[in-house]
């Protein structure tokens, strides 16, 4: 379990704790302009699309997707 610095009475897991990163990351993004936040805009998308489609669950394609979605922001 993870608490939040300025609300040390809510904890999470680790896991819910990189998905609330990745919202407020994204949630930052929107309201940024430039090269870098096109960029992860951009990986963002494709990341919703690798998932819609099921690849990252493919036998040979799956684990080099998955690694590359844990190192990406």
């Amino acid at each position: 379990m993870i608490h939040l610095g300025n609300h040390p009475e809510v904890a999470l897991c680790v896991r819910c704790g990189y998905w609330a990163s990745h919202q407020a990351r994204e949630i930052e993004d929107r309201s940024r302009t430039g090269p870098l936040a096109a960029v992860r805009s951009r990986l963002r998308s494709l990341r919703g699309t690798v998932i819609r489609h099921g690849w990252h669950r493919h036998p040979i394609l799956g684990p080099p997707l998955r690694w590359i979605g844990k190192h990406m922001p």
